[in-house]
């Protein structure tokens, strides 16, 4: 295909996108009192990651019982190798504090439980052997200096915390939900999902959703396009306001905000193919996800959506070019395309941009 004309197609798929944009309006669907919201500016963020390694040491106690040495050259666990050692230590620095946990054990000679669980500071990495000093420690005994890895009761844990200050995006911040994804205070039960907008409490503006995720933890992140100052609301109400943006051209019922429903799901199909299915849905909300004038949408009271149908976003979809719509859409395309250049005439393409 000649180059030019894709670099002109591109030009006019550019212009249609904005007004596109332009004729697109918000509507207010859903509205909801957040406990437990943190703002993180992705400019500058600090990210916390936990990391841990289960494996069963030596650990000798020197310097009265101020510094201990964990060695791992001589594992119990024979699923734990040195490549595991290195990839978990190799993560830390001298003067980073660790935490045991699982740390029982019974000493034949004394005929007791100790236990090591406790807090360390890393001194010195070496060849599968950790020197830390003593921070905290639950139970040992100061005559005792050598704990045999055969003295465990459990197998000991090893955790650390990596904080890491990255400069990301600009012009993005994230949300963080507390409270978690499973509480009627979060931003799941609004039935938020990428490419919706929300308003925040105190703030002048509408944000759009840009992700969605869930953390290890269970708690909800939400990538929003804008900037906020880093703010703990945790222990705050935050009013939050939904918005659906709406198509041209596409009949929309108006939304009962102040009797809004039972929640469902609403499955969006397209000539009998599922586009995208979405939960936590009232029948007004589900009504708004209809994004071009041939689509269906069903709403189902109480229910869930099936298999793996969970907030499925689309950026484009394809129709024939036989709807009232499309017609004028591709109308504006020949139009545009003319003025482009007199090479090009009228395309019955059903491409929506």
């Amino acid at each position: 295909m000649n180059p030019s004309f894709n670099k002109q197609r591109k030009v006019v798929t550019k212009q249609l996108k904005k007004e596109a944009k332009k004729n697109s309006s918000l509507v207010l669907c859903r509205t909801g009192i957040l406990y437990g919201l943190i703002y993180k500016d992705l400019v500058s963020a600090d990210v916390s990651t936990k990391s841990g390694l289960t494996a069963t040491p030596n650990v000798v106690f020197n310097d009265n019982q101020t510094v201990v040495f964990f060695d791992f050259s001589d594992f119990k666990n024979v699923s734990n190798t040195s490549t595991e050692f290195n990839k978990f230590w190799k993560r830390t620095s001298v003067g980073q504090n660790f935490t045991v946990t699982n740390g029982e054990l019974f000493n034949e000679a004394y005929q007791k439980k100790y236990d090591l669980s406790g807090t360390y500071q890393i001194q010195e990495i070496g060849d599968q052997i950790v020197k830390a000093a003593v921070v905290s420690v639950t139970s040992k005994n100061t005559d005792i200096s050598l704990y045999s890895k055969m003295e465990f009761l459990t197998t000991p844990s090893f955790e650390i915390t990596i904080t890491d200050t990255v400069n990301r995006e600009t012009n993005t911040t994230v949300l963080v939900n507390t409270f978690g994804a499973n509480s009627k205070n979060s931003f799941t039960y609004l039935g938020a999902g990428i490419g919706d907008f929300i308003s925040i409490q105190e703030k002048d503006e509408t944000f759009e959703i840009l992700e969605f995720k869930i953390d290890n933890e269970g708690k909800e992140l939400v990538k929003i396009k804008g900037d906020i100052s880093d703010e703990d609301r945790d222990t705050t109400k935050t009013f939050i306001k939904l918005y659906i943006k709406t198509k041209p051209n596409v009949e929309y019922p108006s939304v009962n905000l102040e009797n809004p429903g039972l929640i469902g799901s609403c499955e969006v199909t397209n000539n009998g193919v599922i586009v995208s299915c979405h939960e936590n849905q009232t029948k007004d909300q589900c009504s708004l996800r209809k994004k071009i004038q041939s689509n269906t949408v069903s709403f189902s009271e109480g229910s869930n959506c099936s298999g793996n149908a969970l907030f499925i976003q689309t950026k484009q979809e394809t129709v024939t070019s036989t709807t009232p719509a499309a017609l004028k859409r591709d109308e504006i395309v020949a139009r545009l395309l003319k003025q482009a250049s007199n090479n090009f005439g009228r395309t019955s393409s059903g491409k929506i941009f």
